[in-house]
């Protein structure tokens, strides 16, 4: 569905000086410099793929996005999405692909959701009977058919949330670029976004490419990651051949009942950088699988309590950069 090579865009900045002799200069006589956003990237991503593409701020996701999507050009490489070049932005293209931006919602709040599909049905020029059918099957799917008809100001944020899908999805697009989409939601909006987006997905077997710098957003909808720096690929693999790569780890969670005891735990995990909590009496490690019995066995006798999970992909994603 998706084949990128070499891509590159650039951005022209104006070089600031400081002082007023430099803004003079600036004015009269501007420099400019090149600032690569995104720097020969090449990846592939076939049919029904989830792929989140996750990096630091300014690592040039967005940027890529708006390449594959054709919001923008590139300064040179070449990519396919669809079977089409993107920037040359063919109807049929737009047609075939969805783009889903946290807090950036095509909802109208007046309006009620069946309003604004029917408005979107003319946009994809689909016809408005299978539109709001289509509609109605995924409200049904997602257990709020009965607010189709209610106006979006008065709905809570996760339901709000659920008709944005929907209407992401009304056209049954092969291709969904969602950046940050549960950008600024609390919990329980996050959640609703996750069941959704697998359910909508499961049933239309979009290729979805998703930023965020939530790992909780990777976890739950992504079997592989790319990861980008300063807009080259860093690492190309599914999420479970990354965790092997960067060393299998686990977080230790101890409770001491008191501080002597808290500071004995302490050692024990001195050199794994423990994060101390002394006031509520926990401290954490990110320790190696292999040394996890003994150091267990070592600190049972001075916690009343010792939690073994899975390292945050926060940590690993961190661990990952640093080396």
């Amino acid at each position: 569905m998706i084949q990128v090579s070499k891509l590159c865009k650039n951005y022209r900045v104006r070089r600031q000086g400081s002082g007023s002799g430099s803004l003079l200069r600036s004015f009269f006589a501007p420099e400019y410099d090149d600032v690569a956003a995104v720097k020969d990237v090449s990846f592939s991503i076939g049919k029904g793929e989830c792929v989140g593409y996750i990096g630091p701020n300014g690592a040039g996701k967005s940027t890529t996005l708006k390449i594959l999507s054709g919001i923008m050009c590139p300064t040179s490489g070449h990519c396919i999405v669809a079977g089409f070049v993107p920037w040359e932005r063919d109807k049929e293209f737009l047609r075939t692909l969805s783009f889903f931006a946290g807090q950036k919602g095509q909802l109208i709040p007046d309006l009620s959701p069946i309003d604004t599909y029917k408005f979107l049905a003319a946009v994809y020029e689909l016809e408005s009977r299978l539109a709001l059918k289509r509609a109605g099957d995924y409200a049904e799917m997602l257990g709020i058919t009965g607010l189709l008809n209610k106006p979006v100001r008065l709905m809570s944020l996760g339901q709000r949330m659920k008709f944005e899908l929907i209407g992401a999805f009304l056209h049954n697009p092969g291709i969904v670029f969602m950046d940050e989409p549960t950008l600024g939601l609390d919990i329980w909006a996050q959640a609703d976004v996750y069941e959704c987006l697998t359910k909508l997905n499961l049933h239309n077997n979009s290729t979805i490419i998703l930023t965020s710098h939530h790992m909780s957003d990777i976890e739950k909808l992504c079997k592989r990651v790319i990861l980008l720096e300063s807009g080259q690929i860093l690492s190309d693999s599914l999420l479970s051949d990354l965790r092997m790569r960067a060393g299998n780890m686990r977080k230790l969670k101890a409770l001491a009942d008191s501080r002597e005891n808290l500071a004995r735990i302490h050692e024990i995990f001195a050199g794994f950088s423990p994060a101390v909590d002394p006031e509520g009496g926990k401290i954490t490690a990110i320790v190696p699988l292999d040394l996890i019995q003994n150091i267990q066995s070592e600190t049972m006798r001075y916690c009343v309590r010792l939690d073994i999970e899975e390292e945050p992909l926060s940590d690993l994603i961190k661990r990952v950069y640093v080396q």
